[in-house]
């Protein structure tokens, strides 16, 4: 694997209200947490999903049984960043306007590479959700 040819950056995951109403997508399992599944397509074919979910139980730190870790190294990925530290699921205690939740993302190859939600959960329909590509200061909502 050649290092030199990875580009890695860090990007802000972006919640922002856009009024006061709480109108939610329901979640038929009983579970009635936020969740926001994010998807990653790259030009390689190679597709990564993560999780954030709002959990009362847990801080924006580093969680033992709610956050996961990844230990996959593939040439492109995608992950939450905590602490310096990879992850694929993240819980988080609240989601409001001021959220913005690290996220990593490098590849290895250039050409078209997706990032899309792949699932909601209990999300107010009204919930702007996207990035923020911290090096070149470009917003794209997502939602």
């Amino acid at each position: 694997m050649n290092t030199s040819s990875f580009k890695e950056s860090i990007l802000a995951f972006l919640f922002l209200f856009i009024s006061n109403s709480v109108t939610c997508q329901n979640n038929s399992d009983g579970d009635d947490r936020m969740k926001i599944r994010l998807g990653f397509t790259s030009a390689n074919n190679i597709h990564r999903q993560i999780l954030v979910t709002v959990d009362s139980n847990t801080t924006t730190g580093i969680d033992f049984g709610y956050d996961s870790e990844n230990y996959e190294n593939h040439v492109d990925d995608m992950y939450w960043m905590i602490e310096n530290r990879k992850f694929v699921i993240q819980g988080i205690n609240e989601i409001d306007a001021t959220t913005t939740l690290p996220l990593g993302l490098h590849t290895g190859t250039t050409g078209n590479h997706t990032i899309s939600i792949a699932g909601l959960a209990n999300v107010p329909e009204d919930l702007e959700i996207g990035l923020l590509d911290t090096e070149t200061n470009t917003y794209y909502n997502i939602k």
